[in-house]
């Protein structure tokens, strides 16, 4: 027969590893979480960063090619760095390399619609099925996005666009819209999250992701 001290013992120790999943299941999900935003935001930084250092040096044309040949090569880096697959998706994509999964289609669909206006809110999908854990968040139409993805008279510019792009559907959004997402994947993460589904629009004190 246990006495009084092993019982609490024991009892202890079983209420420690009945808690544990839950304990293991709230951190490694806000752990995925926060990876997911960091990596969309290192991801918007360079390219921005790179995208107006091109239109500086070169103007709109030369910022076409940098775009096109700098955006994967960003995606490539931070997915090797981190284990994640990370990219850039939409409905109306440019690139045809960009075109939504049938996962990412159903969110996009869902909530991540072109029509949506958002100013300063942060809009993300995060969710575990299948082994992965997918997170997606809002690219925001800016300043700078409206140089190559807004409404444009006919001229060089957009002859430019249609020789690297024949298929382009990002073109003519307005300041605010929502243009596409950030999709961040992390394969066969989902030991201690799986069943988890939430979507969020938070309000913020930080400016949304805009490209």
């Amino acid at each position: 027969m246990l006495q009084k001290p092993d019982f609490l013992i024991l009892a202890t120790f079983l209420w420690v590893v009945l808690s544990a999943p839950d304990t293991i299941a709230q951190a490694q999900e806000k752990s995925l979480l926060e990876e997911s935003r960091a990596l969309a935001q290192r991801f918007a930084m360079q390219l921005q960063t790179e995208l107006k250092a091109a239109l500086s040096d070169g103007g709109p044309i030369h910022s076409i090619a940098v775009c096109r040949d700098e955006a994967p090569k960003i995606a490539s880096a931070l997915s090797r760095q981190s284990g994640a697959k990370v990219g850039r998706t939409s409905l109306r994509p440019r690139n045809a390399i960009n075109a939504p999964e049938p996962w990412q289609s159903k969110v996009l669909n869902q909530y991540f619609q072109p029509t949506v206006q958002i100013t300063d809110r942060r809009i993300e999908y995060f969710s575990a099925s299948s082994g992965d854990v997918r997170y997606m968040q809002a690219i925001r139409t800016g300043g700078l996005c409206l140089t190559c993805h807004g409404q444009m008279p006919e001229g060089d510019l957009t002859r430019a666009l249609d020789v690297d792009y024949p298929y382009d559907q990002a073109r003519g959004y307005e300041i605010g819209s929502l243009r596409g997402a950030f999709s961040i994947t992390w394969p066969n993460a989902g030991r201690y999250v799986e069943g988890v589904e939430a979507v969020s629009y938070t309000h913020l004190t930080l400016p949304t992701i805009q490209l």
